[in-house]
């Protein structure tokens, strides 16, 4: 999931995984099938943590698996099912729009994967829902600093519900919007006239610049972090690396703003929409 299963990983990016397995199938090893398959989990997360002489390769995230950290490390594919569908809340189905099969059985892979973005666009759209959806976005925002360019309002997060909210809207007309890449969705918009050109354009302009100047942080701190410079020298100093001119915070707040304006206007539009 996340970044990793949207195609659109950057520099500090962890990997969001899910496990999963045939519900029934385990291999001749005298084990139970959950038990066989969460050794199995272990040892791939180990695996990739593991300390190189040139750092950690990866941090894994497996939060968004079933019931979260109180969770098993592999669930077979029915309990994932019920799970997502019968018990998720409405920002995890949001994240489960990005699921993307990376490795196992590819046969397998593919039904999971059809299965799963069948749960996760099938979100429905009513008034609950979209407020539980914005008070998430609500509590993220007010809880960033006001130079996090993903979590502070009209920034990277609000860009992703913005098109999330778009694609609930026109995937039943729109199959092909069953994806979780942001690019692909606005150009996907664009192909089918079902989002004015300029917002399609303010969104893209906008997931450009700040993811850009997202990675050039995390390059020059060497940590995952989301925040601009404080101060005016640093803010410049970035803006020198990023080859940009011009005042860098007011060119993120051009952006946000538009973004946060766009937001409110999908939101809007979804709950004039919604039964």
């Amino acid at each position: 999931l996340g970044k990793f299963g949207g195609w659109e990983m950057g520099y500090g990016s962890d990997l969001d995984l899910l496990f999963v397995y045939e519900d029934g199938h385990a291999p001749d090893s005298g084990m139970a099938a959950s038990e066989y398959y969460a050794a199995v989990a272990s040892r791939v997360v180990k695996t990739l943590k593991e300390p190189t002489r040139h750092g950690t390769l990866y941090d894994i995230d497996m939060r968004l698996r079933p019931d979260g950290n109180k969770g098993v490390l592999a669930t077979n594919h029915r309990r994932l099912e019920e799970y997502y569908r019968d018990e998720a809340q409405a920002w995890e189905r949001l994240a489960l729009m990005k699921v993307r099969t990376v490795a196992g059985d590819a046969a397998f892979g593919r039904v999971v994967e059809d299965r799963m973005k069948a749960v996760a666009f099938s979100l429905p759209r009513d008034a609950e829902t979209l407020r539980r959806i914005d008070g998430l976005r609500g509590q993220l925002s007010e809880q960033a600093k006001e130079g996090d360019l993903k979590k502070y309002a009209g920034g990277i997060n609000e860009i992703e519900f913005t098109v999330r909210l778009h694609q609930l809207a026109h995937v039943a007309l729109h199959p092909d919007l069953r994806r979780g890449d942001v690019y692909a969705a606005l150009e996907i918009f664009e192909e089918n006239q079902l989002v004015p050109e300029d917002e399609i354009v303010a969104l893209r302009e906008a997931y450009t610049v700040l993811r850009r100047i997202l990675n050039r942080i995390r390059m020059m701190t060497g940590r995952d972090d989301s925040c601009m410079p404080s101060d005016t020298p640093g803010r410049d100093a970035l803006a020198r690396r990023l080859g940009m001119t011009g005042d860098l915070l007011t060119v993120v707040n051009g952006h946000r703003t538009r973004v946060h304006a766009l937001y409110q206007k999908t939101l809007n539009a979804a709950r004039e929409q919604s039964p």
